[in-house]
């Protein structure tokens, strides 16, 4: 943590006095400062994702009057973004009901429109 409160102050140092931070001393800063890899994703991003595929394929269902053929490209066109580190798979479809499916790391959620709630049971 030393060093990396010592380069901060010279790179401040010599701003303020208008000159240009050497490239070489920014490159040699504190590995153990390195910018943090992106957390896993939650519980509630994987059940916010979830809910937000369960909407999309209802809108593709509007648009079509069926679930056949609703795919996760097709739920991104629906306008569906799941948040980061979070997948949708569909995993059923027919022309009455449907089974998604959402997973971020080790937690997978299911959505079964024949139950119409958020389960840690897989639905088919």
């Amino acid at each position: 943590m030393r060093g990396s409160s010592v380069l901060l102050a010279a790179l401040l140092a010599l701003t303020a006095c208008g000159g240009d931070p050497d490239p070489t001393i920014t490159a040699s800063a504190d590995p153990q400062s390195a910018p943090a890899t992106t957390p896993a994703p939650s519980g509630r991003d994987v059940e916010h994702t979830l809910r937000e595929a369960a909407t999309a394929i209802e809108t593709y269902y509007s648009d079509t009057g069926t679930y056949v053929g609703a795919t996760p490209a097709k739920l991104a066109e629906q306008g569906l973004t799941p948040d980061p580190g979070v997948t949708v798979d569909v995993v059923s479809s027919t022309s009455t009901e449907y089974c998604l499916s959402a997973t971020g790391g080790a937690i997978t959620l299911y959505f079964s429109s024949a139950v119409g709630k958020v389960s840690q049971t897989a639905c088919s």
